[in-house]
């Protein structure tokens, strides 16, 4: 595999923004290493149990580049990782898949940014922003995820709410999306489906479904939803047993379609990504600990070593973070039904 790694620091100061999230705290203006993926090759990473990984530009501009973040771990925290380039395969894979089988872990994802997105327009041919598995038991938190451009889901976490009349029963694990941003998708934005999982201030604009409640009962709070195909916001499936209805709280839509607990709180305000506190707009923002809400650490980088003595070339080739894909499947039913994901093989 012909995949470098460069290691980068961008010239404004490393403070912290007082911003937490699970026990963390988001940095900005932080050193962030650069993983270049080459062309035609996959980029995979696994995080284990209490595993951080943190500070990654993952460039898949390369054609036919892709990469994967496995975090099937518990109390694992994934930060500040930005993927620049788009998805330019048909292969229907994830950015990032997660969940956390121990009912008493919490995994955090925290400032990611996928806004360059995927080629193909062409459901289901494209990735996933964030899949969550359907043995997901624990608490995911997600804040500041940037997802634009993919003709697929931007979290598609409805799986842990798969009832016991589905192959794949599920977990029953929460999924929580905080201050995140979402635009051009198709089945939906944020989708999710246990009673404890909620959306907050989120902003979703031209998706088939803004947010939906695929199962269970959800909250949607202070979210700006427009634009949408099928509606806004949609609670139900129509395929399974166990069905879903939305309840909202103080949320802005246009449309809505299923089964709603609430209304609209009026017309939508937001449609940017820089509208949402703490989004980060570009790949390297979201490296190096910045966001739309304050200082974006856009400034000059300079590549430097490990012990910061001036400028180093770092190529490498990787092994350890490259795995075999077999150890992970993914069951597809189409859009009205579900895939889950098999973990017997280990991760």
């Amino acid at each position: 595999m012909h995949t470098s790694r460069r290691r980068f620091l961008t010239s404004t100061a490393i403070f912290s923004t007082g911003a937490m999230l699970g026990g963390t705290t988001a940095v900005t203006g932080a050193e962030y290493e650069r993983i270049t993926v080459g062309a035609g090759e996959t980029f995979e990473k696994r995080l284990n149990d209490r595993e951080t990984w943190e500070n990654k530009l993952i460039d898949i501009t390369a054609q036919n580049a892709e990469a994967e973040i496995y975090a099937l771990a518990n109390d694992f925290t994934l930060r500040n990782i930005g993927f620049k380039g788009r998805w330019d395969t048909t292969r229907r894979g994830h950015f990032i898949i997660a969940q956390c089988t121990d009912a008493n872990a919490t995994g955090v994802i925290d400032n990611i940014y996928i806004g360059d997105g995927a080629a193909s327009t062409e459901y289901p041919n494209s990735p996933n922003g964030i899949f969550v598995g359907s043995q997901h038991a624990g608490t995911l938190k997600i804040n500041n995820l940037h997802v634009q451009h993919v003709a697929d889901n931007a979290v598609y976490g409805s799986g842990p709410g798969n009832g016991p009349e589905h192959p794949n029963p599920g977990g029953g694990g929460d999924v929580i999306i905080t201050n995140s941003y979402a635009r051009d998708l198709q089945p939906a934005a944020f989708r999710v489906g246990t009673d404890g999982s909620r959306v907050e201030n989120c902003v979703a604009v031209n998706a088939h479904r803004g947010g939906w409640a695929y199962y269970n009962n959800p909250t949607y709070v202070d979210c700006d939803f427009s634009d949408c195909q099928i509606a806004d916001i949609y609670g139900g499936n129509g395929s399974w047993e166990t069905d879903g209805t939305a309840t909202v709280k103080n949320c802005r839509y246009d449309t809505s379609g299923g089964n709603i607990d609430g209304s609209s709180a009026g017309a939508p305000q937001r449609t940017k990504p820089e509208e949402v506190e703490g989004v980060p707009l570009t790949a390297e923002e979201a490296a190096s600990g910045g966001s739309s809400g304050g200082d974006n650490g856009g400034g000059s980088r300079d590549e430097i070593d490990d012990s910061g003595n001036g400028i180093v070339d770092t190529t490498e080739l990787l092994t350890a973070e490259t795995f075999a894909h077999n150890e992970l499947t993914t069951h597809y039913e189409g859009e009205t039904g579900h895939f889950a994901i098999d973990t017997t093989g280990g991760a």
